[in-house]
């Protein structure tokens, strides 16, 4: 007999031996309603050892089968009732509202999650090596655009783009919310995610930033991620006059009021060290409730350990192998179920992101041609820009890299032609979709939660890089869409607990009373209006 699809689910997320059986026997599509019950009534026990107080029940009507043109030859289907959507939602974000990751009751819906096991971002540090054109960031801008578009047409989760300032040939995204927003316009489903914004009061007032993430999840009707940081290099440090030593402390510091003020009405006020404001109303409130999920970029262990400890998700931006990868997720994911998590935010986005090297083609030499050069320079212009000196206005960052790289493009090549898996010089990532499908599943047994792509560095054409998410949405992704969402729901039954216990350690602003509001005195006692005197 025909099974539920959804209660297979169920069981197999939730390791039920009763629903097991029940399964096996096809109870969910027989006439025995009263046997489908009793079975459910004897898996109860083992359902409430993993801590659900919702029980599955079983309803049912009778229906006609349409595939028999015999009278009478009717089934019963019976209806299972499952756990809250909060447990069974592919991302793990539990808060002072339940599910944050649902809408208001303004919104239009719930928040889009895949049911794979991995998620797929893009991103963009809008990279511009030298020379340049006329019109050189105009062209970039919207072929990173159309990129979006095409993200969201395949079926990949998040768009994420960075906010850097002044590092010349490496990244031009000064201003992503602007952009952002304008990705939201072009798009349906993707997430929005600030990958990150600088949220230094220097850079920007925790205000605007409150002000700013809530109207993007207003336009964007929900889709918003929001990643904080700090700025690593002295380009960025210096030009907004942030001491180098202190740069944790005040991002996280101000990253905490942003999420106080877009959940108080009205905001207390704040006297800090590195800023300070007066009560005011911080408005608009985001549609995402108490407020989008919240983010860390992460470089090491230390500072996955750091987003663990204080509820975020982690952006890990650096290249790592599965198993470092794997040591990371551990190490996150024992902190999340610590003590030592207290969460920052009003809610727990128990999430981990990697980036990776992205370029696929059928033939494994293109695919290397294509995107291997390019990716060597994003992680060369890392380096240089926090190891040499640097001239504004005059920089060298591809002159340079290719100087030093040699003929080393050459012998990739020639590796790449070579079926010796040994002898390959590109990185993962980059080669054919079957190459892509088995980087994608070391990273999906290592734990990880998304896939962040590196598509657009250096100097690749806009025309390959669509070719090649274009080819993704034909081969990976289909595949990767029908599975399961057994190992969400695993999480999520997992870190229930604890993350319960997590937002009862949450260090709270107290609200203000109507009488400790204070009142903002008038500017003047009357207005005159002014007349043009003939």
């Amino acid at each position: 007999m025909a099974t539920d699809p959804v209660l297979t689910r169920f069981w197999t997320a939730f390791d039920d031996p009763v629903l097991a059986q029940l399964v096996e026997d096809g109870l969910t599509h027989s006439r025995d309603l009263a046997q489908a019950r009793a079975r459910l009534r004897e898996s109860r026990a083992a359902l409430r050892l993993k801590g659900f107080d919702r029980m599955p029940t079983v309803s049912g009507r009778r229906r006609r089968r349409r595939s028999s043109a015999r009278p009478g030859n009717d089934v019963m289907l019976h209806r299972v009732t499952y756990l809250p959507k909060t447990v069974r939602r592919r991302l793990v974000t539990i808060g002072d509202s339940g599910d944050h990751g649902r809408r208001d009751r303004n919104g239009s819906g719930p928040r889009h999650d895949g049911d794979r096991l991995v998620q797929f971002g893009i991103f963009f540090e809008l990279q511009l090596p030298r020379p340049w054109k006329q019109d050189a960031e105009l062209e970039l801008v919207h072929h990173a655009l159309e990129q979006v578009e095409i993200a969201d047409r395949i079926g990949i989760d998040y768009v994420w783009a960075v906010e850097h300032h002044f590092l010349e040939e490496y990244s031009h995204c000064s201003s992503p919310e602007v952009f952002l927003a304008a990705a939201a316009a072009r798009t349906q489903r993707i997430r929005i995610g600030h990958g990150i914004r600088q949220v230094i009061a220097n850079y920007n007032h925790p205000a605007r930033t409150a002000e700013g993430i809530a109207m993007l999840d207003l336009v964007s009707r929900g889709r918003v991620d929001f990643g904080i940081g700090e700025g690593a290099t002295r380009l960025e440090l210096g030009g907004f006059n942030i001491p180098a030593k202190q740069k944790r402390a005040m991002s996280l510091e101000a990253a905490e009021q942003i999420a106080n003020m877009m959940v108080m009405s009205p905001y207390p006020g704040f006297e800090g060290r590195s800023f300070s404001m007066p009560c005011r109303d911080v408005l608009p409130k985001p549609v995402q409730r108490p407020h989008p999920p919240m983010w860390m970029a992460c470089t090491n262990r230390d500072t996955i350990r750091v987003a663990a400890s204080h509820g975020l998700g982690a952006l890990a931006f650096s290249f790592v192998d599965p198993d470092e990868a794997r040591t990371w997720s551990r190490i996150y994911y024992d902190t999340i179920r610590s003590e030592q998590c207290v969460p920052l935010g009003h809610s727990v986005n128990a999430n981990i992101a990697m980036v990776s090297p992205f370029s696929i083609h059928s033939d494994r030499t293109e695919a290397v041609r294509r995107g291997q050069e390019n990716f060597e320079f994003f992680t060369y212009a890392i380096s240089a820009l926090v190891t040499q000196d640097s001239v504004p206005g005059r920089s060298r960052l591809w002159e340079d890299f290719q100087r030093k790289r040699g003929d080393r493009t050459s012998r990739q090549l020639a590796a790449a032609s070579n079926e010796t898996a040994n002898l390959f010089l590109n990185s993962p990532g980059i080669g054919t979709p079957e190459d892509f499908e088995r980087h994608v599943a070391q990273f999906e047994e290592a734990g990880v939660d998304q896939l962040v792509l590196l598509q657009q560095a250096g100097r690749n054409p806009h025309g390959e890089i669509c070719e090649s998410l274009e080819l993704l949405g034909r081969t990976v992704l289909p595949a990767a869409r029908q599975r399961a969402e057994q190992r969400a729901a695993r999480k999520a039954a997992d870190l229930a607990p604890f993350i319960t216990q997590a937002m009862a350690r949450k260090k709270r602003m107290k609200p203000l009373s109507d009488e400790e509001i204070p009142v903002v005195q008038a500017s003047v006692s009357s207005v005159t209006m002014s007349e043009t005197r003939k």
